[in-house]
């Protein structure tokens, strides 16, 4: 971290009169106010090895929703896990709708024991940050093989916000589709799973991948998703979520994934969530209230705290819509904190820009300026990186 650092010649200097060149900003004299760079325990960017640009891709997949189609914080995010077998590997998806039940598919644990099995959250299934275990499996009554009422309900053996409460639920949409404004068949769905990536079914993966479809027609009790030839959902995804923003602002799960065209990048069938929200949702225990606490949390860029013990008392602030970033501040509460975002292109080692020497620590932008000390920038080393010289 940076500090200022007060300069006991100060009041002589502006005593004298002294004039400074035009283009230092006015008031500004050596190390007044400035940023000094520290490179022991810096965080929030990434070393490079000398003058140059850091990039970072993501291939054969979408690692991230569209917060377009559904705006979904990290923790939210998470609530989509694979279920995974005792003796085995991931073999389909599902998410947690309240603070102790997975929604699935009937036909992926069908004859399945709820102690065989498990729910794995994170990017990898292979490598969770947690997995929870079952205590019960209750399938759709109502299913008999087809799209329709393909639903499961698997309880955990505990409650999530107990037992790893950095993951919330995503509640199902309750309201008939036929209802919605605009129209449900025609818009972009967001899909989500830890099925194969390659076309045909080919290959294992057990990464948590994301697409967008078009909903393609809606039926009784499921709807069709398109995906066109380009994306969409595999072997593997059955039973996981299609998830949309409702006016609310609320996302939603829409439907449950029952299969599809053996392409996986054409039709797939969904068993609707609001037809059988009854039989659901007398499973489901819902989230509790304020959980965050005083001192709050940091959801990504979105700080959360409570100012009371009830849900209505949860306050949640968007960091990043006002250029701030989430974290600590002087008193240990987790809030939106001043300073201008560090830009993706910036790294600790920074860069010139003048004479100014510009970088990123704790993801936010430092600067400190040369001339006033009768300095230039320019590069130190591959530890130090840009800096007044």
């Amino acid at each position: 971290m940076r500090s200022l650092v007060a300069v006991p010649f100060l009041p002589l200097l502006a005593a004298c009169g002294s004039e400074l060149p035009e283009e230092w900003p006015p008031g500004m004299f050596c190390n007044v106010g400035d940023d000094r760079k520290n490179p022991v325990g810096t965080a929030g960017a990434p070393l490079v090895d000398g003058p140059g640009e850091w990039t970072g891709a993501i291939v054969n997949g979408v690692a991230e929703p569209d917060p377009a189609v559904a705006d979904l914080s990290p923790r939210q995010q998470a609530a989509v896990g694979a279920l995974v077998s005792r003796g085995g590997g991931n073999f389909c998806t599902g998410t947690l709708i309240g603070d102790n039940a997975v929604l699935t598919a009937a036909h992926c644990v069908d004859g399945v024991d709820a102690s065989g099995i498990g729910f794995a959250v994170g990017v990898d299934a292979a490598r969770p940050d947690h997995l929870f275990p079952f205590s019960a499996v209750h399938s759709n009554p109502l299913w008999e093989g087809s799209a329709e009422h393909d639903q499961a309900v698997c309880l955990l053996d505990g409650l999530a916000s107990e037992l790893y409460p950095d993951v919330v639920p995503i509640e199902i949409n309750t309201e008939p589709l036929e209802r919605l404004t605009p129209a449900f068949v025609g818009r972009p769905v967001q899909n989500v799973g830890y099925g194969t990536t390659e076309p045909g079914g080919a290959g294992t993966n057990t990464r948590r991948w994301w697409t967008v479809e078009v909903i393609a027609g809606l039926g009784r009790g499921s709807y069709e998703t398109d995906g066109r030839g380009e994306s969409a959902v595999c072997f593997g995804d059955s039973g996981s979520p299609g998830l949309i923003t409702f006016p609310d602002g609320v996302v939603r799960v829409v439907g449950t994934l029952n299969g599809g065209d053996a392409s996986c990048v054409d039709r797939d069938h969904w068993a609707r969530a609001d037809v059988d929200q009854a039989w659901i949702l007398s499973h489901v225990v819902p989230a509790p209230g304020c959980r965050w606490g005083l001192r709050g949390r940091c959801d990504g860029e979105v700080a959360e705290w409570c100012v009371g013990e009830e849900e209505g008392d949860e306050r949640r602030e968007d960091c990043a819509a006002t250029g701030r970033i989430c974290g600590a501040d002087r008193d240990g509460n987790f809030r939106c904190l001043a300073g201008e975002r560090c830009p993706p292109d910036l790294t600790f080692q920074g860069r010139c820009e003048g004479d100014v020497a510009v970088w990123c620590d704790d993801r936010l932008v430092r600067r400190r300026h040369c001339a006033p000390c009768g300095q230039t920038c320019g590069w130190v080393d591959n530890l130090w990186g840009y800096d007044c010289l």
